[in-house]
């Protein structure tokens, strides 16, 4: 049996190198359905769209202007080399969009994701490679910092939900697997931030810190000595509480580690601009 036998031709309308009149009394366009359209070279400043239907169109090479639109439906949209620079959009939907090469505000990631949390963890990975094509090291945190968020909820919903979908979708081994990667995530969430927070790891620092002073207590002789040799330990080669050899090992290695991570947050955050 022929492959094409289970295929139709299905043509995308396409609407090229046209503008978007705003209507001398400034009422919107309203209730209108461009699904499917591919939009080239359109352009609209200052319009504004109501209610308007941009179900799964690519738009290639557009540029809307502070525009505003309202409770307009973007699902399943592509935007290739495209602006939106100073847009509104009030109550608009970005379920499973697609960008690229494209100037989006990050307004998107702040009030319009998705409410399902594995959609809206694939609009900020979407919104973050964009980001870091263009340059725009902000958007790049903002988007990493949605992305982290929505993981968070679905490795928590995963672990611990009693929804129906979670529960039937992981099972036994599985689900158990799932707990322990949701524990391990907020490790790294509250040792480092998932190397986006240096805060985070100064934190995890001075905690360190206070963890050596307490363990250094007896052998150095009271609390302030402790608190000497803790500092000297963690940043000097002094051979502090000799008859603890384990504590100067394990100073260490939390040093070695530390240091580590502390250069990969700062080449991470450079490494965007």
């Amino acid at each position: 049996m022929p492959a094409n036998e289970f295929l139709s031709p299905r043509p995308r309308p396409e609407i090229a190198e046209h503008e978007f009149i705003a209507t001398e009394n400034q009422s919107p366009i309203a209730q209108v359905s461009y699904d499917r359209m591919r939009f080239r070279f359109t352009t609209a400043k200052k319009v504004h769209f109501r209610a308007v239907s941009f179900k799964y169109c690519v738009f290639e090479d557009c540029y809307f202007r502070d525009c505003r639109f309202e409770d307009c439906d973007f699902t399943g949209a592509t935007f290739r080399n495209s602006v939106l620079r100073g847009s509104m959009f009030d109550g608009s939907r970005f379920d499973y969009c697609r960008f690229a090469h494209s100037l989006v505000p990050v307004v998107i990631l702040e009030r319009h994701m998705p409410g399902y949390e594995n959609v809206a963890l694939e609009l900020a990975r979407a919104l973050r490679v964009n980001y870091a094509q263009v340059g725009d090291s902000d958007g790049v945190n903002r988007a990493i910092s949605a992305e982290l968020s929505a993981t968070r909820t679905h490795l928590e919903k995963v672990a611990w939900s009693n929804e129906g979908y979670y529960r039937n979708k992981h099972r036994g081994f599985e689900r158990a697997i799932k707990v322990l990667e949701y524990y391990w995530f907020y490790v790294l969430d509250f040792v480092w931030g998932h190397g986006e927070s240096l805060p985070k790891l100064l934190r995890t620092l001075i905690l360190a810190y206070m963890v050596l002073v307490v363990f250094l207590y007896r052998s150095s002789g009271g609390f302030f000595p402790a608190i000497q040799d803790a500092f000297l330990l963690i940043w000097s080669n002094y051979g502090g509480a000799p008859q603890i050899p384990m504590a100067a090992a394990v100073t260490l290695a939390l040093r070695t580690l530390l240091l580590g991570l502390f250069v990969a947050v700062l080449v991470r955050r450079l490494s965007r601009r």
